[in-house]
């Protein structure tokens, strides 16, 4: 009998492209710590990707 995986929990949040010039972004979590991890594990290879966005 194979092996039933466990679903893994849902990420703090999603970045999904889209067909016209934009992102769309789905929060899963409302926890600014949770989102803060995730956005710093997301991004660590670049640290700058939003820099001198307002």
């Amino acid at each position: 009998m194979p092996r039933r995986r466990e679903p893994r929990p849902a990420p703090a949040l999603e970045l999904k492209t889209t067909r016209l010039a934009g992102i769309q972004i789905i929060l899963n979590s409302a926890e600014h710590a949770a989102l803060d991890t995730h956005i710093t594990t997301l991004f660590a290879a670049t640290p700058d990707f939003f820099g001198g966005e307002a």
